[in-house]
C-alpha cells in the first residue's frame, strides 16, 4: 500500500506557502540534518500535503511537530 504522501500530486501553492517555507528554513537549523536543502524541501512538501489533504490552513508550529519524526529518518542521504 502506498502511503498518502507518496501518492500526493498537489503543488506547493497554499495561500500561506511563504509562511510554510520560512518555517521550514528556521526549523531546528542548529542541526545539520535540517540545514540540508533536500530535508527542508521534504518538510515543506509534507506540511503542504497535510494541509491540502485535510483542508486546513497551515499554522506556525506544525513544523516543530513533524521535525522529530524527520530527524528519526537519519541523515538526508538516507531519505531517498
Amino acid at each position: 500500500d502506498d502511503c498518502l504522501f507518496s501518492s500526493w500530486k498537489g503543488g506547493l501553492d497554499e495561500a500561506n506557502q511563504r509562511v510554510i517555507k520560512q518555517d521550514c528554513e528556521r526549523t531546528r537549523s542548529s542541526l545539520a540534518t535540517f540545514r540540508d536543502p533536500q530535508r527542508r524541501e521534504l518538510l515543506e512538501r509534507m506540511l503542504t500535503c497535510y494541509c491540502q489533504v485535510h483542508r486546513i490552513r497551515y499554522k506556525q508550529g506544525l513544523n516543530e511537530v513533524l521535525a522529530p519524526f524527520l530527524h528519526l529518518l537519519g541523515p538526508p542521504s538516507f531519505t531517498q
